[in-house]
């Protein structure tokens, strides 16, 4: 299984880029993990309209900070593969067989 960790904060103009990049590399078992770390924005939005049960989300009670928000991610994925992918990153993964 893998999972790609992302930390979001008022990143929803990429959110679409990245999730829409993103989904077809995975398998139907792999997930997305997203944390949020209080956003302003629409991100939580963006991440809600999308239908797809490989995408977690996690809303953080606060503001923890970029490196934290990360570490939010990872404590919440599953996959025995783990990716940290950032909001400018596009279509970075490459699965191996």
């Amino acid at each position: 299984m893998v999972s790609v960790c992302m930390a979001t904060y008022n990143g929803a103009q990429y959110l679409c880029a990245q999730i829409d990049s993103i989904l077809p590399q995975l398998n139907d078992d792999d997930e997305i993990i997203v944390s949020d770390d209080g956003s302003t924005d629409n991100t939580r939005s963006v991440i809600e309209s999308y239908a797809d049960k490989r995408i977690k989300f996690i809303l953080n009670a606060g503001n923890k900070g970029c490196i934290s928000n990360f570490e939010n991610s990872i404590k919440a994925s599953r996959g025995s593969i783990i990716f940290c992918a950032t909001k400018t990153m596009f279509g970075c993964l490459i699965r191996c067989s």
